[in-house]
This record gives C-alpha cells, sequence and structure tokens, in this order.
C-alpha cells in the first residue's frame, strides 16, 4: 500500500513541477503522512489496520493533514476460552506548514501480551507479532536575494549568508533507537530548480546541509552556523527546506519480544531555518518571511486518540454432528463452514485460524479463517490528498490538489484513481506598463496605496493604517532618491527597502493576533508580503 502511494505522489509532483523556475515562487508541499499497523503470525502479519487521513489548518495558516492507522486482535482458547493473546499496533501523525515553517509528529505503537501460560492453564506461548509505523515529509521553498553588506556592498559582488537549521524536538517524548527525524537545507540557482532537483546531483546545485538527522542526540544542535557560499549580491537563490519525522515499533513473537512499547518524536514547535548575511542582520525572502525563530504553536498540540479496530471473537461450529469437522481441512458447507484451515495439533494455533494462502479456499493475505468463518482484516478505501499551494507575486493563488482513492477488497484487486483539481485565482496586475527601475516601483506603490491594500477583505483600520504608513514611507524616501546624489541615494533606497519589509512583517504578525481589531487573514497577510517582497527585490536588484 505504502510504495504505490508513494509512486503517485511523486509522479503528479513531477508533472506539477515540469517547469523550470523562471516561474519558481515560495511554496510549500505537504504530503499526507503515511502510516502502517500490522499485527498476525510472523513473518508476514497479514491482518492491516484501517488508515484515515485528515486535512487540517493551524490558527497561523499551515496545512498540512493528521493521519491515523489502528488495528487489534484477540485470540481466545483454553477450557471455557478463558485464555487469550491479544495484539495492537496503532500509528499516528501529523504533517503541517507553510513557507518559513514545517511542523511534524509521529506515533507508533506496539503490543502484544501476555507472552505465554503455564499450569494450572493450558500451557502455550504468544504467536502474534505486532508492527507499526508512520510519519511523512514535506519542504517549502522561497526564493532568498543575499543583500548588500559591508564586505560586498555593490550588486554583483560575491557573498555569504550563514545558515542555522532548526529542528525543534520535544525530548520528552523520544525515544532514540526507534525513530527518526531530519532536515535538510539547500540552494539552488532560480534558473535550474525544480521540485525533482536533487542535492549535489543536478545542475544549478549551489549548498546544501545535506540529510541532518536525529537519531542520537537530544535536542539537536547545529553549531556553529553553516557557510553557504557561491553567492552574488542581488542575484536571487531558491532556498529549499525540508523536514522528514519517522517512528517505527515491531515486536517479534518469534524473537520472544512481548509487552507494550512505542516510539515517539514530536517536531511540532518548529523546523525552520534562521538565516543573516555576514553583517549579522537576519534575511527576509520573497515570500515576506524573515528568517529568524519561529514561535511555538499552542493549538497545536500532541493527539490523544487513536483508531483500532478489534473483530469480534469467534467460536467453532457447532451445528448438529458437526463436531471436531472444522479445522480438518475440508470445507463442509452443511456444517456452516466458508472456510477451514489445514489440521493442527496446537491450541494458539487451531484457535488463530490461519489467513491469506493457507485458508481452504486461499484468500488474500489481510483475511483470516478463524472457526471456519472468514474475518477480514482488510482496510476500507482509503482517500490521501496531496495539496501544493503556490503563492505568485502579487497576490495569485493557484492551488493543485491530488486526491487518490485506493479501494482493496477480499479476493480481488487493488483499485487506485486519481483525480487532480486545479484552481487559480489572480489578482489584478499593478498598471505600471513601460516603466522600469524606481520608477516602476513607485507607481506599483502608488497603485497599491491607491486601492483597498486586500481586495473585498475589510482590513482592520489599526492594521490598515500602520501599513499604509510604511509603504507611504517608501514612497516618499524612493521619490527623493531618484533625484538624490549617488551616496544619499544609496541609502534612501535602504531605507525604502526596510518600510517595504517592515509592512510585510507587520502583515504577518497581523495573522497570528487574536484581538479582532488587529487580526488580518493568512491570504491577505499573502497578498501584502507578495507585494513588498516583489517591491524589494525590483529595488536591489541590479
Amino acid at each position: 500500500m505504502r510504495g504505490p502511494l508513494r509512486l503517485i505522489f511523486l509522479t503528479v509532483l513531477l508533472g506539477a513541477t515540469a517547469t523550470r523556475v523562471r516561474a519558481v515562487v515560495p511554496h510549500v508541499v505537504i504530503n499526507s503522512p503515511y502510516d502502517v499497523c500490522q499485527i498476525g503470525v510472523d513473518p508476514n502479519l497479514p491482518q492491516m489496520g484501517a488508515v484515515t487521513s485528515t486535512p487540517m489548518t493551524t490558527s497561523d495558516g499551515e496545512a498540512g493533514f493528521e493521519g491515523q492507522c489502528g488495528v487489534e486482535d484477540v485470540v481466545y482458547f483454553g477450557a471455557g476460552l478463558s485464555q487469550y493473546f491479544a495484539a495492537h499496533a496503532t500509528a499516528t501523525n501529523i504533517l503541517v506548514g507553510k513557507v518559513g515553517v514545517l511542523r511534524g509528529y509521529g506515533y507508533a505503537l506496539a503490543e502484544s501480551y501476555p507472552d505465554a501460560y503455564g499450569p494450572p492453564f493450558v500451557q502455550a506461548t504468544n504467536i502474534l507479532s505486532a508492527y507499526a509505523e508512520g510519519g511523512g515529509g514535506g519542504f517549502f521553498v522561497d526564493i532568498i536575494t543575499p543583500p548588500p553588506t559591508t564586505a560586498a556592498p555593490h550588486p554583483g559582488d560575491a557573498t555569504e549568508l550563514m545558515l542555522t537549521p532548526v529542528l525543534d524536538i520535544d525530548c520528552a517524548h523520544y525515544t532514540n533507537a526507534f525513530m527518526l527525524a531530519e532536515i535538510t537545507v539547500s540552494f539552488w540557482a532560480a534558473d535550474k530548480y525544480t521540485d525533482s532537483s536533487s542535492d549535489f546531483i543536478d545542475p544549478g546545485f549551489i549548498f546544501s546541509t545535506g540529510r541532518r538527522a536525529s537519531g542520537s542526540t537530544c535536542p539537536v544542535s547545529f553549531a556553529p552556523p553553516f557557510v553557504v557560499t557561491g553567492l552574488q549580491v542581488g542575484q536571487p537563490v531558491v532556498m529549499r527546506v525540508s523536514l522528514g519525522v519517522d517512528p517505527f515499533m515491531r515486536l517479534g513473537a518469534s524473537e520472544h519480544n512481548f509487552g507494550s512499547y512505542y516510539s515517539e518524536v514530536s517536531a511540532l514547535n518548529t523546523a525552520t531555518a534562521l538565516l543573516t548575511d555576514t553583517d549579522g542582520n537576519p534575511v527576509t525572502a520573497a515570500s515576506g518571511h524573515s528568517y529568524v525563530m519561529v514561535a511555538s504553536l499552542p493549538d497545536l498540540t500532541i493527539p490523544t486518540t487513536t483508531t483500532t479496530t478489534l473483530p469480534p471473537p469467534t467460536t467453532t461450529t457447532t451445528l448438529p454432528g458437526c463436531g471436531g469437522m472444522c479445522g480438518n481441512g475440508t470445507v463442509d458447507a452443511s456444517c456452516g463452514e466458508a472456510c477451514d484451515c489445514p489440521p493442527t495439533a496446537d491450541p494458539v494455533a487451531a484457535a488463530y485460524g490461519c489467513s491469506g494462502s493457507d485458508v481452504i479456499p486461499g484468500q488474500p493475505a489481510c483475511v483470516v479463517c478463524r472457526g471456519c468463518q472468514l474475518l477480514s482484516f482488510c482496510p476500507p478505501s482509503t482517500t490521501t490528498t496531496t495539496t501544493v499551494v503556490t503563492t505568485t507575486l502579487p497576490g495569485t493563488t493557484r492551488t493543485t490538489t491530488t486526491t487518490v482513492v485506493t479501494t482493496t477488497l477480499p479476493g480481488a484487486s487493488t483499485t487506485t484513481m486519481t483525480v487532480v483539481t486545479t484552481t487559480t485565482t489572480t489578482a489584478p496586475p499593478l498598471p505600471c506598463p513601460g516603466l522600469s527601475g524606481l520608477a516602476r516601483v513607485q507607481c506599483q506603490l502608488a497603485a497599491a496605496l491607491g486601492r483597498p491594500l486586500c481586495g473585498n477583505e475589510v482590513v482592520p483600520p489599526a492594521v490598515d493604517h500602520a501599513l499604509r504608513a510604511k509603504l507611504n514611507a517608501a514612497n516618499a524616501a524612493l521619490g527623493s532618491a531618484t533625484t538624490a546624489t549617488s551616496r544619499k541615494g544609496k541609502k534612501l533606497r535602504k531605507r525604502a527597502v526596510g518600510n517595504l519589509r517592515a509592512a510585510g512583517a507587520r502583515a504577518a504578525r497581523a495573522v497570528k493576533a487574536k484581538n479582532a481589531g488587529r487580526h488580518v487573514s493568512a491570504s491577505c497577510a499573502g497578498t501584502i508580503t507578495g507585494l513588498t517582497g516583489q517591491l524589494v527585490q525590483e529595488i536591489v536588484s541590479p
């Protein structure tokens, strides 16, 4: 199940990102978390749990998925069915994010108990095993334009950026031996990047931290910072930040592993990057996000519920004249048998029944014959969604949703259907044809200030006033820069850039405001940060 779905995701993403980056814009790709939970008899673990995947959105606009999987089984045997062995496997996973921050969580639980019975009971050893695994991955892409610095003041000068990856893991829920959480930060030439580009291999690659995995140390530390080289002042590059989480747990009856064990990794605080220039100033990207530490979210907490499937116990057929017929290797339809298993003297194996190809007649691996009746552990139809949200500049949003529906029925092959829907919303372009340089930027600012900042959305007066004050200040500085001397003009352009970035930061803060009088939607903030990011690029570009 897991392999085919991943292949479908890859095909869709490759198709959606084949265009080279002249059109690359800040965006985030979150794959639906994968969950696997299985119980049964080694080595095949044929009983698979039901998987659900639910889209979710956090209070600050991070979007993604919560996935769950659960399965449980109890085998009764002995005098009056007074003895039992049980197995349980469950996995829960969350992955959400937006441009600037990713958050992930994974939990895997495997249980099998008790380990054995001795006198005066029927002596037996547990034959049930359990396996659980889950996790997910995603990444965001942003456009970074290295700014002038003291050491590299001119456009085209060779320059560097200081990078510190952040993977903030909750160590109180951390089992080193059975989990993985990793972050990778990479940089690419803007005209060579696609979402399928591989570090160190494909053309356009500039720098990568490599896979920074946390499997032996908590908290995770990335000190001293990485030095990103191969950059030029004013030359935009693509930064991709990827997060993956993958906890797993297995109990094998053949290895005499019994009990209850879990693996858990929580990176719900943050996975991001801290980025500064060589003067120590934080870098703000085309998305408007400043790459400084991101706050945790109070409403995104570790889940407390799981989904399990507990089949009802079955008993041997008791119709008149049918005693001893169940388990003789022959399907006796007159005794109400739907299936049978090869004969065995083992009371636990007889109580468990048989599964898959051992069933008479043969069944899919997820179907068990118990009490000469068919018992299905096959997961129901599942729907998995991968959402790619792309925000272009200024104000254009393109959302592509891919839905994969997988149906598995006992005795039938798997049918997969893929449905792709695309919605595109485009804000009117800023009316400044034929202009270039600072004149174009001033025209765009005047056009933005002459209409509502967020279209049909009403921006609270306090926020609107603060944003317009910064935009007007930037416009005034640019007006003076057009007639100033070279040295003074440079200072005025820097002042304009500062005001534009401050406006973008103010809009981003307004998304998190709890007070309705200071709150704007994520789409409104995206429009403003998109505008300011584009104008900053036009000012600082050669």
